[in-house]
């Protein structure tokens, strides 16, 4: 159920959970919701494309606002928690249709979601998020999973400071920063133990 992508950093993409709010200048032209909205798009004209995509026929309409945005909700895609379809052990970029740690997605579906990646060991998980706060409470009551790899978005200079050393303080096996779309220059060297980066 995984997806092949673009995205240079990743192999494929898996998207359990869905939706998003913008939140930062690193949200105002946001791809992901170019996509819903495209994906919405499809399901209103019945595509027959739909049901390659994978998602059930509801799903983007309850988190894609007539098809012009983001409403602020998310969905569990109950499709997508079955077994992936990984293939070869590769690195998989979960939630790029989604910021795992929206306020919108309860824990118990990241409970969900983290124990199909605690069930295939040998792939590499890697979860990007610009709400380094609710990531660093839901890992203050549970354990990372080694194949885990732990990131922010970090856009401008006020989100590095703000973001990269909160996802240090987790310590994941690793942990990365995507500085897109680079908004201003950043100088890592401000901030604190970037080095271990």
């Amino acid at each position: 159920m995984a997806n092949k992508t673009g995205i240079e950093w990743t192999d494929q993409t898996w998207n359990p959970i869905i939706g998003c709010t913008k939140i930062s200048p690193g949200c105002k032209h946001c791809y992901a919701e170019v996509m819903a909205d495209r994906i919405c798009a499809m399901k209103k004209g019945n595509s027959p494309y739909m049901e390659v995509l994978l998602y059930p026929k509801d799903d983007y309409g309850h988190i894609d606002d007539e098809c012009h945005g983001w409403n602020g909700k998310t969905a569990l895609v109950e499709k997508q928690l079955l077994k992936p379809n990984l293939g070869k052990p590769c690195a998989v970029f979960c939630g790029s249709m989604t910021d795992l740690f929206h306020p919108e997605t309860p824990f118990e579906w990241l409970d969900r979601v983290f124990e199909v990646i605690r069930n295939h060991p040998n792939h590499t998980f890697q979860i990007l998020t610009k709400r380094h706060e609710r990531m660093v409470e839901y890992f203050t009551e549970h354990a990372i999973l080694d194949n885990v790899w732990l990131g922010v978005t970090a856009e401008n200079q006020a989100m590095a400071d703000e973001r990269i050393p909160q996802l240090l303080r987790l310590d994941p096996v690793v942990s990365f920063v995507s500085i897109e779309p680079m908004l201003e220059p950043i100088d890592l060297t401000k901030i604190p133990n970037a080095n271990l980066l």
